[in-house]
């Protein structure tokens, strides 16, 4: 009974590992988030395919903050079921990983105009998170 107990902590664990490499994989696109922001004055060129452009940065950014969503919930999921029970370690912080990653996830349910500025101040506040998100 004990071994089974310890496969699935030693699962879990490394679940978390996998998703939290998602996550700073998913964290890599910022430099790209950046210079679609730097780069939404038109030009002859891209007026010809704005509508098409639009449509393609769209897309990428709906999907980019569905898996950023998805990687979150992911892991609030596997720190819900590792929190300490009440009286344990509740008072030491234990608890705090899993808290800041369902405000994150909360946060990122928020963005209703999933613009390249919203999405990058979600990557940004993920980033300077990382430390405390990856316990």
């Amino acid at each position: 009974m004990q071994e089974a107990n310890v496969e699935s902590q030693s699962s879990v664990g490394s679940k978390q590992k996998m998703m939290v490499s998602v996550l700073e994989t998913l964290l890599e696109a910022g430099p790209g988030l950046e210079r679609l922001l730097h780069n939404l004055t038109p030009t002859p060129d891209t007026e010809e395919k704005g509508g098409e452009e639009r449509e393609e940065e769209s897309l990428m950014l709906d999907t980019l903050l569905q898996r950023l969503q998805a990687t979150l919930l992911a892991i609030y999921r596997l720190q819900a079921g590792r929190a300490p029970k009440k009286g344990k370690e509740s008072s030491e912080g234990g608890a705090a990983p899993c808290l800041l990653v369902k405000n994150l996830y909360a946060e990122s349910l928020k963005i209703g105009d999933k613009s390249a500025g919203s999405i990058l101040r979600l990557l940004e506040e993920i980033r300077k998170q990382m430390s405390l998100i990856r316990v």
